[in-house]
Formats: structure tokens, C-alpha cells, sequence
């Protein structure tokens, strides 16, 4: 076995990985790389450490290893063919990011983190699992194009946001968290478990997109104020409401959602020349509860498009009161400096305003990202050029 680098310290707070690599990193930050290539590209700057694996045509292969100490990295990106196995301790008040693209593999073991922010991104048929007990000020997770993303553990936050396009997510979190935005789209698949409480959720789903699909007859998920919006063949199940319920369903749609006796439902306006929706909802009092059809449903709730279930429906709100949808409250970002122009981020860290142009005539990362990237992020262009910064007035 030949070794590159013999152990030591690197301080720099960004990791790239790209290539036919497999990683790891113990609990001593001590990062250890295999890979079975004829050479490695490395690049140590002051922020990053950037590891390049390529194998030229008609090389002989030979595996190579690099060890190093990289104690202060707070954002790993893992892409084309790579894979890490890592484990985190982290108790400062600082933002953490974890992406894993191109048919790459993260898997974080045992991660105890006190954050401001967590964001995770999984796309273009990638896999990515973090388990562990979070306490986080905010998070993110982004998973699309054909990726996996398992979340496990437990998880305390004021504020969540999950994107599911075309991927499959594994929702499996214990704890607390206040308020929660979750959308899939396009053949995604959602499955939420664990005794996790949720103070306010907006659920979107959207063509044929399915949360909690075996899951309809308990529940693993319950919310104090629900909003629902599903779409084009979509369905969702296993979600209890206490509070309030606001249901906007329609294009062939089915959802069933437990409430409480004291629960209020709304429906917003529908389609109406869409009737093919089925809403079932059971009260948590009744151990069976019958389904009317659409024609008696219009009848008695003027405007709507849903099948409704439970004659409680009608008892709780008759069709002939005004019914106030719930407005549920998205987390908001106050800026730093006030400004009547649009505010533009930085495509990678999502931080700081793109000021950089290379070959292409994007300018979409920010002057300390430009440097872990080799291609444009937005049309894949390869950068050949120096960077060059610019000033957007």
C-alpha cells in the first residue's frame, strides 16, 4: 500500500471529494481515502482541501491512500462516483453542509450537533444517510433527481424544510419541531415515521407524488395545524391534525388524515371540473366512519370537489358559515441590510452574492466558492479561464 500523506493537520474548513474514492473520517477527524487509481490531485488551499481522482485511459492502476487531520471542516461535498463514511461532534454555534452528487454515497454515523444550520443536498442518483440527534436552528434538505436521503434520529428545530423532486426520502425523526415545510413532487415517495410533534406543517404534494403511501390506517405523524395541498394523483397518509385543517385536493387525489373531536376543517376553493378526489377523515372517537359520495358531498359543501368522510365534518362547520383557511406562517429571514433589489445567493454555500465570471455568462457562486468548482454549476460548462470578479450594481 502506498501512502501520499502521512498524517497531519490541514486547517481548512472545506472538503471536496470527486472520483472513483472511498473515504473515511473517525472521531478524530483523521480523514483516510482509498482509491485504486494511477494518481491523485491534490489541492490544499486555505479553505479547502480538494481531492481529485482521475484515471487516465490505459493507466495501470495502483491504490493509493491519503491521510490527513482536518479538524475545523464544516462543509464536505462528495460527487462523481465518490463515497464517504464520516461521524460528527459538533457543539458550536456554526452552519454545516453535506452534498453528495453524481452517483456518489455519505453516510454520517452517530452525529451530535448543535447548529445554527444544517443543510443536506442529495441529487442525480445519489445516496445519502445521517443519523444522529440534531438541535439546530434551522433545516434544510434538498433531494431530487433519482437520490435517496434517510434522516434518523432526533431532530429539535424551530423550523424545517424538506424538497423531494423525483427522489425517495425516509423520514424517520423522533423529537420537536415548531413549524415544517414539506413538498414532493414528480414520483416522489415520502415515508414518515417516528414519534415526532409538529406545532404548524404546508404539505405539498404534486403529480403523482405519495407520502406515507402503505401507511393509511394509523398515523406516524402528528400536526397541530395541518395544510394540505395535493394535486394530479397524488396521495398522503398516516397524518393526525389536533387543531385545524385546511384542505386544498383536487386532479384525482386521496389523503387520509386523522383529527380530533375538536378539530376545525376548512376547505379551500377547488376545481370543480375535477371530481375525483377522496379525502377520508376518521375522528380519533370513532372507530368507523362512512364515505358519501361527491354528488351529496356538493350538495352540502357548495364549491369543493373532495369525498368527506365522518358526518362530524358537517357538525363542526355547516356548509352555510364562511370558513377561514389556516395561513400557516413560513419562518422569515429578516436581511441584513433592507433593499428594494432582488437579494441573489451564491448557488453553492447559499451564503454570501455571486461576484464571480469564468467562461460562461452565469454568475452564480461567490468569490471563495469559485474555487472548489471546475464547471459551471448551472450549465455544466467546464471552466478553463481564470475567474474574474464583477461588480453587480
Amino acid at each position: 500500500m502506498d501512502s501520499l500523506w502521512k498524517p497531519r493537520t490541514y486547517k481548512c474548513s472545506r472538503l471536496i471529494l470527486e472520483g472513483n474514492v472511498v473515504g473515511s473520517i473517525d472521531e478524530s477527524f483523521t480523514l483516510r481515502l482509498e482509491a485504486n487509481v494511477d494518481e491523485l490531485d491534490v489541492q490544499c488551499t486555505e479553505l479547502s482541501l480538494i481531492v481529485k481522482v482521475a484515471t487516465r485511459q490505459g493507466s495501470k492502476l495502483g491504490q493509493r491512500t491519503l491521510l490527513a487531520h482536518v479538524p475545523d471542516v464544516r462543509y464536505i461535498c462528495v460527487s462523481n462516483h465518490a463515497a464517504l463514511d464520516t461521524m460528527f461532534w459538533i457543539d458550536r454555534p456554526e452552519a454545516v453542509q453535506l452534498f453528495c452528487w453524481s452517483h456518489s454515497r455519505v453516510n454520517v454515523r452517530n452525529m451530535a450537533a448543535s447548529l445554527d444550520r444544517l443543510h443536506l443536498s442529495c441529487r442525480d442518483r445519489s445516496t445519502m444517510r445521517v443519523q444522529g440527534v440534531l438541535h439546530l436552528q434551522s433545516f434544510n434538505a434538498v433531494c431530487t433527481d433519482h437520490s435517496e436521503l434517510a434522516l434518523v434520529g432526533e431532530c429539535v428545530t424551530p423550523s424545517a424544510r424538506l424538497n423531494v423532486d423525483q427522489a425517495k426520502v425516509n423520514w424517520h425523526v423522533n423529537g420537536k419541531i415548531d413549524s415544517i415545510v414539506m413538498s414532493a413532487w414528480n414520483n416522489s415517495v415520502v415515508s414518515v415515521k417516528g414519534h415526532c410533534t409538529y406545532d404548524s406543517a404546508l404539505i405539498e404534494i404534486d403529480n403523482q407524488s405519495h407520502i406515507n403511501p402503505t401507511n393509511v390506517s394509523g398515523y406516524s405523524m402528528t400536526v397541530r395545524n395541518l395544510c394540505l395541498r395535493l394535486e394530479r394523483q397524488s396521495s398522503i397518509g398516516g397524518i393526525r391534525t389536533t387543531r385545524s385543517l385546511t384542505l386544498n385536493c383536487r386532479h384525482e387525489v386521496r389523503a387520509s388524515v386523522h383529527h380530533a373531536s375538536a378539530c376545525e376543517i376548512a376547505y379551500e376553493e377547488q376545481d370543480k371540473s375535477k371530481t375525483s378526489c377522496v379525502i377520508l377523515i376518521p375522528c380519533d372517537d370513532d372507530e368507523e366512519f362512512t364515505t358519501t359520495t361527491v354528488d351529496s358531498l356538493e350538495q352540502s359543501v357548495p364549491g369543493t370537489d373532495c369525498v368527506a368522510a365522518t358526518p362530524r365534518i358537517a357538525a363542526v362547520k355547516p356548509p352555510h358559515m364562511p370558513v377561514t383557511p389556516m395561513v400557516v406562517e413560513e419562518p422569515v429571514v429578516k436581511p441584513t441590510k433592507p433593499s428594494s433589489a432582488p437579494r441573489f445567493e451564491c448557488v453553492v454555500c447559499m451564503d454570501t452574492a455571486p461576484n464571480m465570471l469564468v467562461d460562461c455568462p452565469h454568475v452564480c457562486v461567490c468569490e471563495e466558492c469559485v474555487a472548489t468548482q471546475r464547471v459551471c454549476p448551472l450549465c455544466k460548462q467546464p471552466w478553463i479561464s481564470a475567474p474574474r470578479k464583477v461588480y453587480i450594481a
